[in-house]
């Protein structure tokens, strides 16, 4: 990819998707779903993690991050932890109870945040 540089130590943010999702991906829960989702647009991508979202802050990706205004869902934490505020019940919640991670993109490159899982987000995705 054009802003991938030799700083970039793990996959970057390609872009968010188009739909946009629950926290159980619209019905259809589980990360693979999630992954599939990003894939279909973005060939070879998967759902970026917070850590992802970082690494392409501090590399050249900052200038692509910089672009793009949106929401998107993220994955943090380990998978199948029981806290209602790991990505949504590992993609299987669309209740407000229950919370996942989000990146608010700005010019600046945004900021992580919690949100209930009945929210409509798009996926941030990461290849």
């Amino acid at each position: 990819d054009a802003w991938r540089t030799a700083g970039c130590f793990s996959a970057t943010f390609v872009g968010l998707t188009d739909a946009t999702t629950s926290g159980s991906n619209a019905g259809s829960p589980g990360y693979l779903v999630a992954d599939d989702r990003c894939n279909a647009q973005f060939s070879g991508s998967h759902v970026c993690s917070s850590s992802e979202i970082l690494n392409s802050k501090s590399c050249d990706a900052p200038v692509f991050i910089a672009r793009t205004s949106g929401i998107g869902w993220i994955l943090n934490g380990p998978p199948g932890f029981p806290a209602n505020s790991n990505d949504c019940g590992g993609r299987s919640s669309a209740v407000a109870e229950d919370f996942g991670s989000i990146w608010a993109f700005s010019d600046t490159g945004g900021q992580g945040l919690l949100t209930p899982c009945n929210t409509a987000r798009a996926l941030a995705c990461c290849r």
